[in-house]
């Protein structure tokens, strides 16, 4: 009865992680499929020579970047006779397999999928934005809301009414009710609901995230109206990207300067503001890569700056000074594993907080996108660059981090899950 490892390759992040987490269950002798409905990102899976199944339908670019942009739009990401295509095949696909777990990387279809097939959801997508986060009052998004209109209003204020529809907000709503209806099951409750599993498991660390271990397992969901009562948290530990090859000889021959070196990996967002990051750093005494993938035509041909399409940045992120990044956990954490600082301009409130975790550890500094708008990145950026203390920061979160290996510790969780 194999796990069954379900990434939604229009995510980057999510496809790496579910790689991460296939090898290392292989590696202890879990059975284990890899399965997709196909992507942007599915090439990963090749390259990586894993062996996977595609069921249909399969996601076209198009859905792809549907998808990319209801994370940042809050929109619905499946339309609704499409997500309840998909829930049907996965339903069929697990029976076939005789699948004793699901583990989803952002594939939200697998919620309904999985408990109509009467197996256990494990999720990693959720990175560490879980409800002990807002109960312990740790979540903030000021950055994400920022504007001249909210500039008049309290940060508290602001902070407040969004948890408040964090919690009551349910993500999805139409097209989770239309697929729950149809299939005769349990309609989502929430937000949280729509995006936990059975075993929601924590890509993080006790010591950054500044929850200990036993509150967390201790969780107990104290509201049924809008959480499932048997869902689980659990601690695994960071899991970020290691796309296979090597670094760029041209890269190499880029970074070998005694310049502040810059790495910016702005790839799941918008142009126009890779765009002003690039013109802020093209006329700075430093040194600057820039993975673009689909933005790498907006950009100029400053003499400072190197753009790519994709790069190991768990390679080349140790060759730099700073990173510069939207804030997604993934990043963080490769930035982390490097041991240096991070800029970063959020999209979406479980960015904000990622960011604003690094900066309450003194690793970073969390602005907004007006804040970009507004040219105050250089300012920023010397800040970051000339104080050793945030490089000593960072260096404190890459020892503690390094503490677990994530996939392994996921791939251990999983297999205990399904033995007893």
């Amino acid at each position: 009865m194999p796990v069954i490892c379900m990434p939604n390759c229009a995510f980057l992040s999510e496809t790496s992680r579910m790689i991460a987490v296939y090898q290392k269950l292989v590696e202890i002798g879990t059975p284990v499929i890899m399965a997709t409905h196909g992507g942007t990102y599915e090439f990963a899976l090749i390259q990586e020579g894993i062996p996977y199944q595609r069921i249909e339908p399969f996601m076209t670019e198009e859905e792809c970047r549907r998808h990319v942009a209801a994370i940042i739009q809050v929109k619905e990401g499946y339309e609704k006779k499409s997500a309840l295509q998909h829930v049907k095949a996965e339903i069929a696909f697990f029976n076939e397999q005789n699948a004793s777990a699901v583990i989803t990387g952002f594939t939200l279809t697998t919620g309904f999928s999985a408990r109509s097939a009467g197996i256990p959801l494990v999720v990693t997508h959720l990175g560490s934005y879980v409800p002990p986060i807002i109960e312990a009052r740790l979540f903030t998004c000021a950055e994400y809301f920022d504007s001249f209109f909210t500039s008049l209003i309290p940060d508290a204020w602001i902070t407040r009414l969004s948890l408040w529809l964090y919690t009551h907000f349910i993500l999805h709503s139409k097209t989770s009710n239309f697929v729950a209806d149809s299939l005769h099951i349990e309609r989502v409750r929430s937000l949280d609901d729509a995006l936990m599993g059975d075993l929601t498991l924590i890509t993080d660390v006790p010591e950054i995230l500044t929850i200990a271990e036993e509150v967390m397992e201790a969780w107990r969901p104290k509201n049924a109206k809008l959480f499932r009562p048997t869902a689980r948290l659990k601690y695994a530990g960071a899991i970020y990207a290691k796309l296979p090859g090597d670094v760029p000889d041209r890269v190499l021959a880029f970074l070998h300067t005694d310049l502040p070196k810059i790495y910016v990996a702005m790839t799941s967002g918008y142009p126009e503001d890779l765009e002003l990051v690039y013109k802020t750093l093209e006329n700075m005494d430093v040194r600057v890569v820039v993975c673009a993938t689909v933005h790498k035509g907006a950009l100029g041909n400053a003499k400072n700056i190197l753009v790519a399409d994709f790069l190991p940045s768990h390679l080349v992120m140790p060759l730099c000074d700073l990173a510069i990044s939207y804030g997604g956990q993934g990043t963080i954490q490769t930035a982390i594993a490097a041991g240096i600082p991070v800029i970063g301009f959020p999209l979406q409130p479980e960015q904000n907080f990622n960011l604003k975790q690094v900066e309450r550890h003194g690793a970073g500094l969390c602005l907004s996108r007006r804040s970009l708008r507004r040219g105050l990145l250089a300012t920023a950026i010397c800040q970051v660059l000339e104080r050793g203390s945030f490089r000593e920061s960072a260096q404190r979160l890459q020892k503690w981090q390094s503490s677990r290996d994530g996939p392994l510790e996921v791939a251990k969780i999983v297999s205990a899950l399904i033995t007893k």
